[in-house]
């Protein structure tokens, strides 16, 4: 039931959350019918508050190496503990 009212009230107003009453820059050609030429990545209004890179990224993308490290970090931790007994 609360899946089909999320659908209609989604319908109703999706469209309309979408899209800004900012003005389009003056000559900006669009991707309609062939590419435009250039990098057009993400790019947008908010580019100052963007950060360059993203530690919680890398470390998704090299969870084998982090827990490598975490457990090899534990082993010695563990074996200068017992070391010092």
């Amino acid at each position: 039931m609360v899946p089909g009212l999320l659908d209609r009230a989604l319908g109703r107003t999706a469209v309309e959350g979408q899209h800004t009453w900012e003005p389009l820059p003056p000559g900006r050609r669009d991707n309609l019918y062939r590419p435009v030429p250039g990098d057009h990545g993400a790019h947008g209004r908010f580019d100052a508050l963007a950060a360059p890179s993203s530690l919680q990224l890398w470390l998704n993308t090299h969870r084998a190496a982090v827990a490598a490290l975490v457990v090899g970090a534990w082993a010695v931790a563990r074996a200068a503990r017992a070391r010092r007994r």
